[in-house]
């Protein structure tokens, strides 16, 4: 996984700041995020709660759980940002990758898309 490490915030005029956007959840579990940085950061606070489960593997329970809570916090964040502005454009939502190294199938990613579809 790799990322840029930088984030546009708004203070006026864009400015590029650095930010985390890899973190470990265990010896063999990583995951990534881009998007808008206070979504981000909700998504990895939720995601470090899965940590111990994920270093076991991408089981199927585990996936829809999490798939699910991190639909809450995309919900969320669209229906704040619809309010002041009338519709989701711009909304300020994520993009996630977790990564999980498991002996018998190597590396599997597991994609979640802002709108919560999953992909592994």
């Amino acid at each position: 996984m790799a990322a840029e490490g930088r984030a546009s915030l708004l203070f006026g005029s864009p400015l590029r700041q650095r930010i985390q956007k890899i973190f470990r959840l265990s010896p063999n579990a990583i995951f990534g995020a881009s998007g808008s940085v206070g979504t981000m950061q909700k998504c990895r606070d939720l995601i470090k709660n899965y940590a111990e489960s994920l270093s076991k593997g991408l089981d199927t329970n585990t996936k829809e759980e999490l798939r699910q809570s991190l639909l809450k916090i995309m919900k969320s964040e669209l229906d704040r940002h619809k309010t002041p502005h009338g519709d989701n454009k711009g909304a300020p939502l994520a993009d996630i990758l977790i990564c999980v190294y498991e002996p018998e199938a190597k590396y599997r990613i597991w994609h979640i898309a802002p709108d919560c579809a999953a992909r592994a």
